[in-house]
């Protein structure tokens, strides 16, 4: 019984286990077509940046890895804008998103931090306390996981 136990913990992948893999699997289908073909464009056909960054509905730029495989995408699909949107920025603007559609995993890294009595502190006073005080802290890191959807796949979303 306990074997079981510990293979189905084994096999729980979280959302940021997931869009790891997605990462992964996006970086060896490019470059195995980089290997199939004289290609000389670079990650994103030369289209990287001329649409402009990936940024949410709001306007804000995402940034680091999520800046990066947002370009692949908006490049391999060959989207229009690289706009994208979490499921429930589309319920706000009234779009819906239709089953199955392919969506892409944007992470977020923060800290879990809380001090000796079990409290949680922010990451700006923790960076206040002295190192005796910190190290009473426990400090976990942890990685989320969002899908967000393409504005230009509109055969994938309807307006309600």
């Amino acid at each position: 019984m306990q074997d079981r136990n510990e293979k189905s913990a084994r096999d729980f992948k979280s959302g940021g286990d997931k869009a790891v893999e997605k990462f992964a699997e996006m970086m060896i289908d490019r470059m195995k077509s980089m290997k199939a073909s004289d290609w000389r464009q670079g990650w994103t056909n030369g289209k990287g940046t001329m649409l402009g960054m990936p940024q949410n509905l709001s306007g804000r730029n995402y940034s680091g890895s999520n800046s990066f495989f947002l370009q692949m995408d908006t490049a391999m699909n060959a989207y229009r804008t690289p706009v994208y949107m979490t499921f429930l920025q589309a319920q706000k603007e009234n779009v819906r998103i239709k089953k199955g559609a392919q969506s892409m995993p944007v992470i977020y890294w923060d800290l879990n931090i809380k001090d000796d009595r079990g409290k949680r502190v922010s990451e700006a006073d923790y960076r206040q306390m002295s190192r005796g005080e910190q190290k009473k802290c426990e400090v976990r890191p942890f990685l989320r996981a969002f899908s967000v959807f393409n504005v230009d796949r509109a055969p994938i979303m309807a307006m309600l």
